[in-house]
């Protein structure tokens, strides 16, 4: 009995498909991800730099008492 030798092109085609959608999701999620973090970075030294100025105003207003 010989083996029937099967033609996978299409299974490869779409395993390449699949894969390459996964590549894009994770390149998207990566640079969101990044985005989103450097906002929240931005965001908190924003923050600290207003805390930092309300700290020092108290301090030398009592450095001048």
């Amino acid at each position: 009995m010989k083996k029937k030798i099967y033609n996978r092109t299409g299974f490869s085609l779409m395993d390449s498909l699949i894969g390459l959608s996964f590549i894009c999701l994770g390149v998207s999620m990566y640079f969101e991800t990044s985005k989103w973090i450097n906002c929240h970075i931005h965001e908190s030294e924003i923050n600290l730099i207003s805390a930092r100025k309300i700290y020092e105003n108290r301090y030398v207003s009592d450095f001048k008492k």
